[in-house]
């Protein structure tokens, strides 16, 4: 006796946010990431978040920085923005964003730098 099964695959994430901003004009201490969210004709999957990378990558305006960590956050699938704070005067990021489904993590955007300035 013979049994079929049905399955079906889920393609992971690949449409990448964009485009993505850097705004420094908020405060001396805050930097605004924000992105357009992913139309859902191009999502695979239920949308979970974002996964957001971003480093310190000059600071004083000129110096720059060659090791610092990369760090990662998650924001919710709701929110088209991340707010870095604290953060001091003539100091620079980069950053990229990624959609996160619940077929997986899709590419990253291209890279944005901004600074605190």
């Amino acid at each position: 006796m013979c049994s079929i099964t049905s399955f079906s695959i889920c393609l992971v994430q690949s449409a990448a946010p964009h485009p993505v901003t850097a705004s420094f004009h908020e405060s001396p201490h805050k930097i605004t990431f924000s992105w357009q969210p992913i139309p859902q004709s191009e999502l695979n999957g239920q949308l979970l978040g974002y996964k957001v990378e971003y480093q310190m990558v000059a600071v004083g305006g000129v110096r720059l920085v060659t090791n610092s960590e990369l760090l990662t956050e998650i924001v919710p699938p709701e929110e088209n923005a991340f707010l870095l704070i604290n953060q001091s005067v003539y100091t620079s990021f980069r950053f990229k964003v990624a959609a996160v489904t619940t077929a997986g993590q899709g590419n990253l955007s291209e890279e944005v730098i901004g600074g605190i300035y």
